[in-house]
C-alpha cells in the first residue's frame, strides 16, 4: 500500500504542469511543493505551496495570447505575467485569483514568463498558450 501511494505521488509531482501549450514552450519550476490531505470522508486533495514557471515565445510578426483558467476551492493563487527582456511591459499581474477564466494578450515578440504563487492552494489552473 505504501508503495502504491509513492508511486501516485511521484507521478502527481511529475504532472503538475500548471502551464499547458502550444509551440514554444518550456517549463523551469523553481519551487512547488505539493501535499496531499485527506478530509473526513476519506478523500485526498492536493495542496499546493510555493511557486512554478513557465516560458512562451512570441515569433516576429505574430502576437501571442495566454488563455488564463483557475478554479480555487481554498488557498490562493497569483500569477504574474512579463516579458523577459523588457521590465516594463507587464501585461497581467493578478493576486488571489479566485475562480477565473480570462485571455491576456502578449504584444511584443519576445519571451514572456508566466509566474505563479500558491498559498495552501486547492484546485485546478491552466495556461494555454496561442499564437
Amino acid at each position: 500500500m505504501r508503495k502504491l501511494l509513492f508511486i501516485f505521488l511521484v507521478i502527481m509531482t511529475f504532472s503538475l504542469t500548471g502551464c499547458s501549450g502550444n509551440g514554444d514552450a518550456k517549463s523551469d519550476s523553481p519551487v512547488m511543493n505539493v501535499e496531499m490531505k485527506k478530509d473526513a470522508n476519506g478523500n485526498s486533495h492536493k495542496i499546493e505551496n510555493g511557486n512554478y514557471q513557465c516560458f512562451y515565445t512570441v515569433s516576429k510578426g505574430k502576437t501571442g495570447r495566454i488563455r488564463v483558467t483557475a478554479e480555487t476551492v481554498g488557498g490562493s493563487i497569483d500569477v504574474k505575467i512579463s516579458n523577459v527582456n523588457d521590465a516594463s511591459d507587464v501585461p497581467y499581474t493578478g493576486n488571489n485569483l479566485g475562480n477565473a477564466s480570462f485571455t491576456v494578450n502578449l504584444p511584443k515578440t519576445g519571451e514572456y514568463k508566466v509566474w505563479v504563487t500558491c498559498k495552501d492552494f486547492e484546485g485546478k489552473y491552466n495556461f494555454e498558450y496561442v499564437e
